[in-house]
């Protein structure tokens, strides 16, 4: 990377001082939007250009390939960070984007070891891209650098359970943005939808449709601002109970399969079983909280050989559910069966609240068999070269201190960085966007100088720049981690909520050492809270459809290092 004045160095350092995740914008009723794109300095919303998918859907899930190509008109290089909000039941297992016309896929790394490789690569001005998942539907990239008026085209891949109602099964294609974009989006996308014919599948975006070898084909052609996500419908063909299964074997250890079930009333309190010879493995899962009328029970688990499961569903009220599910010979590969992605967040999701150490062992073993990311893993899109060179060299680049620190703000932590002793300057950028000169060390051969970590701070990582401008004026960066050890985020007044089915109802947490809040409500809205008055607070809309009785909404609180805390608030649906 050329050489250029030091000053011009501390606006792309600011970074570090603003929020990871901005707020995504909510229009009343309609859910967060799929896709908020932005760039972080100077702080900019990037619209949409052009939208290609292709869906299969093939009983009760969906496979999608999607690319999303982002115009970008900056003057400078910048970081480009983009939040993705995926419909429900919609698992992400592939990322990666274009750089020099090659593509970059990810590949899934334990979350620490991922984010040390991106921030020492982005020090050479490469050109790495992470994902993470802040939230079961939502997702997190950051690509850096993105040239100068070069625009970025990123793919991703999902499998997605279908969710079901009175109408049908519903596939949600994420097209919609933030409000402040406003411009035409080309759209050309594809949905086959396996064994049913084009008069049972229907559209909410006048979508041309044809019946091909006894499947149906939706083809979207628009250039329009997209003002909701493409929402394909698959009319439902009994007015009486109903299933419908997935299978497929991968490999010599077995296949996995997804069975969803629906009845015209509601399924109180139901419960699954399963009986099957030599039998099925690791079915998740099991039991369940009340399901509305027509909406679906589902479950995924593993099988070792074609046979036939007898399915008993208990619920209360109601006689059992008896039924027969054929898992099928089919074999696809690993990586390509979506029955296997279902069961695998299904598994993580389960493990990782654990909070055992050798549960996070297996979560992040799952997450990078099966490319699902999961609270302790990210996805890393980065060149080969690039990672070769962070093997030989940045890795070995062993930065001698004694960073560890415990407390609340003020003390003197130290630094010692190995660095020639004719470098010109080494520097100490801090979070909060402070700069601090390393002086020479002759008798230790370091640079070397202690600073405060702010009362307040809140717990975690607290990440402290280094750079060093060697003789000849290149620049040497990297990142040194302190840990400051408090608590993470802390809920100080939490109230039970109250609501009636089509009414909004508000939320409202406060506390200490929060950073951001999301609100999660039982039937998927997820919204976020902003501060107000020293709370933070938002509405949440309860549909009409919703039933009475006990529920829960949970609250994500995050502190400026990211660390998490969850906690659930009671709510009364009358």
């Amino acid at each position: 990377m050329p050489a250029f004045p030091f000053r011009r160095l501390l606006p792309c350092l600011a970074l570090a001082c603003l929020p990871l995740l901005p707020a995504l914008g909510q229009r009343p009723g309609d859910g967060p939007p799929a896709l908020n794109v932005y760039t972080e300095s100077p702080w900019r919303q990037l619209p949409l250009k052009e939208v290609n998918s292709r869906t299969v859907v093939d009983g009760p899930l969906a496979q999608t390939r999607i690319t999303y190509l982002i115009e970008n008109k900056m003057a400078e290089r910048n970081e480009v960070g983009l939040n993705l909000h995926v419909p429900p039941g919609a698992v992400l297992h592939a990322f990666g984007y274009f750089y020099q016309g090659r593509f970059i896929r990810g590949r899934m790394y334990d979350n620490d070891e991922a984010w040390r490789i991106y921030q020492a690569v982005t020090s050479r001005g490469r050109d790495p891209g992470i994902m993470d998942r802040p939230g079961a539907q939502d997702y997190h990239v950051q690509v850096y650098p993105v040239e100068a008026r070069h625009d970025l085209r990123l793919i991703i891949e999902l499998s997605q359970l279908l969710p079901t109602d009175e109408s049908g099964a519903h596939f949600e294609l994420p097209l919609t943005q933030v409000s402040e974009i406003n411009r035409p989006v080309e759209v050309q996308s594809e949905v086959i939808v396996r064994n049913h014919p084009a008069r049972e599948v229907t559209d909410n975006l006048g979508a041309a449709s044809s019946t091909r070898g006894g499947n149906a084909v939706l083809r979207l052609r628009s250039r329009a601002k997209p003002t909701r996500n493409w929402r394909v419908t698959i009319r439902r063909r009994s007015a009486g109970p109903a299933r419908s299964v997935y299978s497929a074997l991968s490999g010599n250890r077995g296949g996995y399969y997804a069975v969803t079930v629906t009845a015209p009333y509601p399924l109180v309190r139901p419960r699954v079983a399963l009986s099957s010879s030599p039998g099925t493995d690791l079915t998740l899962p099991t039991r369940f909280g009340t399901i509305p009328a027509c909406h679906n029970l589902s479950f995924a688990g593993t099988y070792r050989r074609p046979e036939a499961v007898r399915v008993t569903v208990a619920s209360a009220g109601h006689a059992p559910l008896r039924f027969r599910v054929h898992l099928g010979a089919r074999s696809v590969p690993e990586a390509e069966n979506p029955a296997g992605t279902v069961w695998a967040d299904k598994r993580i999701a389960a493990l990782q609240d654990g909070g055992r150490p050798q549960e996070r062992a297996e979560v992040v073993r799952l997450s990078k068999e099966f490319t699902v990311v999961s609270r302790f893993t990210a996805l890393l899109a980065i060149p080969r070269e690039e990672l070769d060179y962070y093997k030989k060299v940045l890795a070995r680049r062993n930065v001698s201190t004694n960073t560890r620190y415990t407390g609340g703000g003020g003390g003197d932590p130290y630094i010692a960085v190995k660095a020639p002793a004719d470098a010109r300057q080494v520097v100490a950028v801090f979070p909060n966007c402070d700069v601090k000169d390393l002086t020479y060390d002759t008798p230790r051969h370091v640079w070397d100088g202690r600073f405060d970590i702010p009362l307040g701070t809140p717990a975690g990582d607290y990440r402290v720049t280094v750079i060093v401008v060697h003789r000849d004026g290149t620049r040497s960066r990297f990142v040194l981690v302190y840990q400051n050890l408090l608590s993470g985020p802390q809920v100080k007044d939490l109230t039970a909520l109250h609501a009636a089915p089509g009414a909004t109802v508000p939320v409202r947490v406060s506390g200490t050492g929060i950073a951001r809040a999301v609100a999660v409500a039982p039937w998927g809205e997820r919204v976020e809270l902003g501060l107000d008055g020293g709370d933070w607070g938002a509405a949440l809309h309860v549909p009409a459809s919703w039933p009475s009785g006990a529920s829960q909404v949970t609250l994500v609180l995050l502190d400026g290092a990211h660390n998490r805390t969850e906690v659930t608030l009671d709510l009364d649906v009358e």
